[in-house]
């Protein structure tokens, strides 16, 4: 798991990237159910932007498809959005949308942890979210308030 911690900077993101990497085991549906969970408690607790949950196929393909930078705000599997993101966010989206703490959203599309998303509801996600701004970049320097 990733974690990119800005603090109080305005140059440096708040975000959280959850990619589990074992050397032993395949991704199972337990750790494919957990993510956007763990994701949730994160955002709950931690004042963050954007987070996502991916796997490393996934992040490379959105990456080269939408031509993005590592830190750019993406949707995986599962994807968190702040306040400000959220109210952006289209109701459309083959997913469970969850509500968090600060009016935040994590939209699963993972079933509820039952499936394994095709990359091309992967990339639609994304179109989507990115059409109605909700994976905006965010300008340099940025007000924290504004999440």
């Amino acid at each position: 798991m990733a974690v990119h911690a800005g603090s109080t900077s305005r140059y440096t993101v708040n975000s959280v990237v959850l990619a589990f990497r074992s050397r032993e085991i395949d991704e199972n549906t337990r750790v494919i159910r957990r993510a956007p969970r763990m994701l949730r408690l994160l955002a709950e607790h931690w004042e963050i932007d954007a987070g996502q949950v991916y796997d490393r196929h996934q992040h490379r393909a959105v990456a080269e498809r939408f031509d993005l930078a590592n830190s750019d705000p993406r949707c995986g599997r599962a994807v968190f959005l702040s306040a400000r993101r959220a109210a952006l966010a289209p109701g459309a989206l083959p997913a469970s949308y969850v509500r968090t703490a600060h009016d935040g959203l994590v939209i699963d599309l993972t079933g509820d942890g039952t499936q394994y998303p095709a990359i091309e509801t992967i990339f639609e996600a994304n179109t989507r979210l990115r059409a109605a701004g909700a994976l905006e970049k965010l300008p340099i320097p940025f007000d924290r308030a504004t999440f």
